[in-house]
This record gives structure tokens, sequence and C-alpha cells, in this order.
């Protein structure tokens, strides 16, 4: 049995209720097929990072678990399946750090280690244009 961790996207269109089903069920097919759930974190309604199909929030749901290998792609099959699953990801962690309660949040810390003053710093892009010019020109 291999160590996993599954984080599901549920859409925001839908209750509570229904989510808290949609989490019960997929810890329902773990048990099924003989996972050992380690942690489930219920991080709640989050903005995603980009849109995805016309969504710009969801409910996540992080799973820890250890499962056979040949698991993972049933979990796949269901999450495709279930139209109120709107992304989701499972990678082997073998060597992941110990899973978080939250997500991570960038505070004013975070960009002075980075050496930047601020988040609105903008970085020096180099213009390479001028460079391929040369070779062009005839």
């Amino acid at each position: 049995m291999n160590k996993y961790e599954t984080i599901i996207i549920i859409s925001p269109d839908i209750e509570a209720g229904p989510t808290e089903a949609i989490v019960e069920n997929v810890q329902a097919l773990m048990s099924e097929n003989n996972c050992q759930i380690t942690k489930v974190n219920k991080w709640g309604k989050r903005k995603l990072a980009y849109e995805i199909g016309g969504h710009k929030e969801g409910y996540y749901v992080l799973m820890n678990y250890t499962a056979e290998p040949n698991f993972i792609q049933r979990l796949s099959q269901y999450c495709s399946l279930n139209e109120a699953i709107i992304k989701y990801m499972t990678v082997r962690a073998e060597k992941l750090p110990e899973a978080r309660k939250e997500p991570l949040r960038i505070d004013d810390t975070t960009f002075k280690r980075a050496g930047m003053e601020d988040e609105e710093d903008e970085f020096d892009f180099i213009d390479y244009e001028d460079d391929y010019e040369d070779d062009y020109d005839n």
C-alpha cells in the first residue's frame, strides 16, 4: 500500500449538506477498497487560483490516506463522473510534509524574506527582441 494525498474542489453552487454527502461518499469509496484514511481536512469555501467552468470559488477538501495503486483509477473515475466536483488531484505522498489544516497565506514577511519590499515590486524583464532583429536584417 502507498501513501496518497488527494485534493478535491467541489462546486460552490451546491449547499453544505450535499457537499458533506460528497465527502462521505468519497470516504465510503475508500473504505470499500480497503484504504486507510489518515486525515480529512475540510478547508471550506476558498477563492480559486483561476476560473474553472465559470466558478471563481470552490469548496476544498484535502484527504491523506494509504491505498493500493489500482484504487487511484477508481477514485479518478468517481471524481470525473461526479458533476459537483469541478477539480481533483491525487499525488503519491511518500515524502510529503505533514498535511496543513489551512492553506498557506502570503503575508508581508514572505516578501521581505524574498528580498522584495512588498507585493507590488515589479520584476525587471530583459528585452531580447533587439538581439534577434540583428539576425534577421538582410
